[in-house]
């Protein structure tokens, strides 16, 4: 893991995230690279239910197309491209 901004760390390799059983990593503890497209699950204010969106870490924050500014981000997963 390496450090972009103090205290906002990112990943050199996924395999250096811990994931849950699922996959999803904590967005607290780890950070995906920077513009790689990651899914996102997000607890958008005043609904119940988590909700998945895609979206990807700039290196200084969370954006998206579908991402609101209120949006709580819970937690992410990547997922490797497949190439046929």
């Amino acid at each position: 893991m390496a450090t972009r901004e103090v205290g906002k760390p990112y990943v050199l390799s996924y395999k250096d995230v811990k994931t849950d059983a699922d996959g999803w990593a904590d967005p607290k503890h780890f950070r995906p690279k920077p513009f790689d497209l990651v899914y996102l699950r997000v607890l958008r204010e005043g609904e119940e239910r988590l909700k998945g969106v895609p979206g990807w870490w700039t290196g200084s924050g969370w954006d998206g197309q579908r991402l609101l500014s209120s949006d709580q981000i819970i937690c992410w997963k990547y997922k490797e491209p497949k190439h046929e």
